[in-house]
């Protein structure tokens, strides 16, 4: 057995490869094989973006720095990284943190905000995964007020508008990712974490004017979170904005969402609309957000 705490990160996931978006899918569908259509189309989107995003390569920097913070600071910890839906799946991670003789392990879903059609899913895999197992597990459920992670997030925003400030006739959209309503109990606390976030930002950068959208409505039926984006900035435009600069606060790591969703598909519906539009940077592996994570992990040592 070893002494060190196992911290284990856990994000969507992501295919490798193009021959890999099928099996993907049927994964997020729980098993339940999608149209060829269906899988036509978002083979089509990781296609323009590459082939493939850099999510879990992302997540294995996030997880070193961390580590590294974490040991600067005393603390006896090895980081793993597992996804929720593709390899390195959170049971294949589980099994390599158990062989290693870990019997503690801290989980943290890279994704700050609450909601129990999110958040939940991690901690039934990191449960399931360690069922029958002599482990204690600490899962952190929500950390969406990290100090560190609000400094992470004024800074990207500081240096975004000192590099081009936003006139007069400019507008902040912070974004994060829908989700469907049917799915979400009363009181679900998800909105309203975001909501928050994104006016203490605007308040600290001094956003000239500032509206919260959601992105990424999903393709099942039934309402989703909105409002939808492009439907802001369609009436922004209307409203004789001129230039717009998008924050996807929902995320800390580039993926889908951020690659094609909003440098794809969203500048291009901006630009049709005669938008200046920029795109601010997600946390990554910037040094203040392996901080904020090596923040949230201390506290639940």
């Amino acid at each position: 057995m070893t002494a060190e705490t196992a911290v284990l990160f856990m994000a969507y996931g992501t295919p490798r490869t193009l021959d890999e978006v099928g099996p993907y899918f049927t994964d997020i569908r729980g098993g339940r094989a999608p149209g060829e259509e269906e899988v036509r189309d978002l083979r089509a989107r990781y296609e323009a973006v590459g082939g493939r995003t850099p999510l879990v390569d992302v997540t294995e920097r996030q997880a070193k720095g961390a580590e590294r913070v974490l040991r600067e600071r005393g603390r006896a910890v090895r980081a793993y990284v597992g996804m929720k839906h593709w390899h390195p799946f959170i049971r294949e991670t589980v099994g390599h943190i158990r062989k290693a003789g870990h019997r503690d392990i801290v989980a943290v879903p890279l994704a700050p905000f609450y909601s129990a059609v999110s958040t939940e899913g991690y901690r039934k895999a990191i449960d399931e995964a360690v069922a029958g197992m002599d482990v204690a597990v600490a899962f952190v459920k929500e950390w969406h007020d990290e100090p560190t992670l609000f400094e992470t997030w004024r800074a990207i925003l500081g240096e975004a508008l000192a590099e081009r400030a936003l006139g007069s006739n400019g507008h902040v959209v912070f974004t994060a990712h829908s989700l469907p309503k049917s799915r979400m109990p009363p009181g679900d606390p998800y909105e309203h974490q975001l909501r928050a976030l994104a006016a203490n930002l605007a308040k600290a950068v001094d956003a000239p004017a500032w509206t919260f959208a959601f992105q990424s409505v999903g393709m099942a039926g039934g309402a989703w979170l909105g409002p939808e984006v492009a439907d802001v900035l369609d009436a922004l435009a209307a409203d004789g904005v001129a230039d717009v600069l998008v924050a996807p606060i929902g995320f800390v790591a580039d993926n889908l969402e951020t690659l094609y969703d909003l440098d794809h598909e969203l500048s291009g519906h901006a630009e049709a609309k005669g938008l200046a539009f920029r795109r601010a940077p997600v946390p990554n592996d910037r040094p203040e957000f392996l901080a904020a994570l090596a923040d949230v992990v201390e506290r639940h040592l």
